[in-house]
């Protein structure tokens, strides 16, 4: 191969893409086998010929090469190839394959950043929103534990004034019962009083 063929596979392998690469790799190792075993096959013939003649010349018998011996070799050496031809295909199905899931996967990856660039804006305005209802929920918290502490300072005024209440109440009526017996008697006093009684009082200067 010349210098020039060598560049320009090297060229077309650097312009491809990894699957083709790997697929020419295969094609240039398969040449290659056939070049070494073309060459392995003509020195056996070579060196059988060769042991043949010698053969007959020191036993003095005739061994006779038939095609049907190489036939059975070049066989052989197709039924390896396919071996080794399959096995390569497997193994580029293989790798095709993982190859097809990673773009899979990549194409996955990029579409939920996507989708998450597309949800970051939207999910930062929520969370603003949700700061604000904070700061909201705290003053209304204060506002409510301000108001109880009125309500409660108003309460205790007002149980203050009850008590005072109650006290002038129980006084009240302490008193209305001490005065009570004073108020039956003058009022039993006054139901016996006859109009004779005030003749006599009015023709009195003074008060007796």
């Amino acid at each position: 191969m010349t210098h020039e063929a060598v560049e320009d596979e090297k060229n077309a392998r650097a312009s491809s893409s990894p699957d083709d690469q790997h697929v020419a790799s295969v094609k240039h190792e398969q040449k290659t086998i056939i070049h070494v075993l073309a060459a392995l096959f003509v020195g056996i013939f070579q060196t059988v010929v060769e042991a043949a003649q010698q053969y007959q010349e020191e036993l003095g018998r005739v061994v006779y090469l038939t095609p049907a011996r190489f036939g059975e070799g070049l066989l052989l050496f197709e039924r390896l190839i396919t071996e080794k031809s399959a096995r390569i295909q497997h193994e580029r199905d293989q790798y095709s394959t993982g190859v097809r899931k990673l773009d899979e996967a990549k194409q996955t990856i990029d579409r939920l950043e996507e989708e998450l660039g597309k949800l970051g804006p939207e999910l930062e305005e929520k969370g603003k929103a949700v700061e604000v209802a904070l700061v909201k929920m705290d003053k209304e918290v204060k506002e409510v534990e301000e108001t109880q502490q009125e309500m409660a300072a108003e309460a205790l005024i007002v149980a203050e004034q009850k008590s005072a209440a109650e006290a002038i109440k129980e006084e009240c009526e302490l008193r209305l019962q001490e005065a009570q017996p004073l108020y039956d008697a003058a009022l039993r006093a006054l139901r016996t009083l006859k109009v004779n009684d005030f003749v006599t009082m009015k023709s009195f200067i003074q008060p007796p």
